[in-house]
């Protein structure tokens, strides 16, 4: 792969809001170049936020990612490309101008300096982030889509980069096309959920993607839970495949030293919220507990009958933590947390605080940092609330994309919290490219 110091000459920056408008207009394309270059941007000395401020008007912040002592944020930049024919290599003024959302990456280390941005110009255009993850090694696993059109089959990119953001290995259409149903079967095959589709590290320092297709034939439809299972050269070593009936928003951690892995089932998609209100019946959490080995053996299942304590709990969000259990944060009538044995019981639980819980981290200090809508809660490894702060208060740098904060709310939630240096923290809203720094002492 070759390599490049600078900004390619034949590139330019374009306006965000004319990426913007052709975006909406022209859904379906999707523009290819055979380019093998990933282009190493270097600003000495710059930190983000000036680096967001000049560069911001192209730049479409998806993802935020811990790596280490830093925070790794991941998205795409817009990029002008002209289209030349093969027969007239030569510039021409009748070139056609076309967009480019080329995967990007930058590495900010404690003092707020981009130690470098890649942009990976020989991988496919990205859309959308759906899941990043750390190895032990340093390594960062990243799975994104791009534009689909309306019957085209969702496959996720996967690539996985080292500590200076040079790729390792990828994957452009990481779930295996023999894996899937020959089309004179007469079988539908499409990802069920997009909020299924999760990425963890591997023992190995490999990844472990995890999806649910939805299966439809003229007999009705059914839904797979798939684990694939990609060693460190991204090579694949196995694929679990579960029958399911839950097909809305999944979790998937590495349970730390165990060697096994915890998937977290939900109903928790609009489709099955459709489906309970055309059968005048409650929308209802349902959740389903699974632990894989790692060598893709299926060790324990709990279905939604055995997790009658977790019934009225909508999870949000769920982290390994020591002892052999799992951390859940979500809501019930309250913001709610909750610690769950290798047997899937109720250990201990707080529910004493209003909202919900969108997201937890381990904090630096014993315990734990959880962050609702409009607050960060600390809490001490028995739950118990040490600290509960306003954002808004706690906010000592902001950077917000101008043109999208004015076509889309206010406030979107919270994709990640990565610690960053002394009692700093980077949050991450999924909306409007919205990236704040707070500080927050418990």
């Amino acid at each position: 792969m070759q390599e490049l110091s600078g900004v390619n000459k034949h590139m330019k920056k374009i306006n965000f809001i004319e990426v913007f408008t052709l975006r909406r207009i022209l859904p379906g394309i999707i523009i290819m170049f055979a380019w093998s270059i990933s282009t190493t941007l270097s600003y000495a000395s710059d930190d983000v936020w000036s680096i967001l401020k000049r560069e911001g008007d192209v730049l479409d912040l998806m993802a935020l990612e811990a790596l280490d002592d830093k925070a790794i944020l991941i998205g795409a930049k817009y990029i002008e490309k002209q289209w030349r024919s093969e027969e007239v290599p030569q510039a021409s003024q009748f070139d056609a101008s076309m967009i480019r959302k080329i995967l990007h990456v930058m590495s900010i280390n404690v003092q707020e300096q981009v130690e470098w941005q890649h942009s990976y110009s020989a991988m496919p255009d990205v859309n959308e982030i759906y899941a990043t993850s750390r190895t032990r090694d340093g390594r960062l696993c990243i799975a994104y889509g791009g534009n689909y059109a309306n019957d085209e089959f969702i496959n996720p990119v996967i690539l996985q980069v080292n500590a200076s953001g040079k790729i390792i290995w990828a994957n452009k259409a990481a779930i295996p096309e023999a894996s899937l149903p020959k089309p004179s079967t007469r079988t539908y095959v499409q990802i069920a959920n997009i909020e299924s589709i999760r990425i963890v590290e591997t023992a190995d320092n490999g990844c472990l993607l995890g999806y649910i297709l939805r299966h439809q034939t003229e007999q009705g439809e059914t839904f797979q839970l798939n684990l694939l299972s990609m060693n460190e050269q991204g090579d694949q070593q196995w694929h679990f495949v579960h029958e399911t009936t839950l097909y809305g928003k999944m979790f998937l951690i590495r349970n730390g030293d165990a060697h096994s892995y915890t998937v977290a089932q939900t109903n928790q998609s609009r489709d099955a919220a459709i489906e309970a209100m055309m059968a005048a019946r409650p929308f209802s959490p349902l959740n389903n507990i699974l632990v894989v080995s790692d060598k893709g053996e299926l060790v324990k299942y709990y279905d939604s009958n055995a997790l009658s304590h977790l019934s009225k709990i909508w999870i949000k969000h769920i982290v390994d933590v020591p002892g052999d259990e799992i951390l859940m944060v979500g809501n019930s009538k309250n913001a709610w947390a909750g610690f769950i044995d290798i047997n899937a019981q109720l250990k201990s639980s707080n529910d004493t605080l209003k909202g919900e819980f969108l997201f937890v981290r381990t904090n630096r200090s014993k315990g734990y940092i959880m962050v609702r809508d409009d607050s960060v809660v600390s809490f001490d490894d028995k739950l118990t609330p040490r600290a509960d702060k306003e954002i808004k208060k706690l906010v000592k740098q902001k950077y917000v994309n101008a043109y999208l904060q004015a076509k889309l709310p206010e406030r979107g939630p919270i994709q990640n919290i990565v610690p960053l240096g002394k009692n700093a923290y980077f949050i991450l809203y999924k909306l409007a490219s919205r990236l704040q720094k707070i500080e927050f002492n418990d």
